[in-house]
């Protein structure tokens, strides 16, 4: 996956990804005024690369599914 700056959020559900620009009903998080923020803004964070938590979960390996052999009832 190549490395994309921008605005990034972790959460329970996931993480959220914004290249340029966040907006609230709150705030506003511009691209262009990234330096002048204090982070971080309600979760959000500037990285110029995806942050190391989010490159863990988009880029590790597939972890091998336990098969479970299921016995139909009448087999028993």
């Amino acid at each position: 996956m190549e490395l994309k700056p921008g605005f990034y959020k972790e959460t329970e559900e996931g993480w959220y990804y914004a290249p340029n620009a966040v907006y609230n009903g709150d705030y506003s998080l511009l691209k262009e005024q990234k330096d002048t923020y204090t982070y971080p803004t309600d979760g959000w964070s500037w990285y110029a690369d995806e942050p190391e938590g989010f490159i863990d979960i988009f880029n590790k390996p597939e972890e091998e599914e336990e098969i479970i052999e299921e016995t139909p009832e009448g087999d028993l």
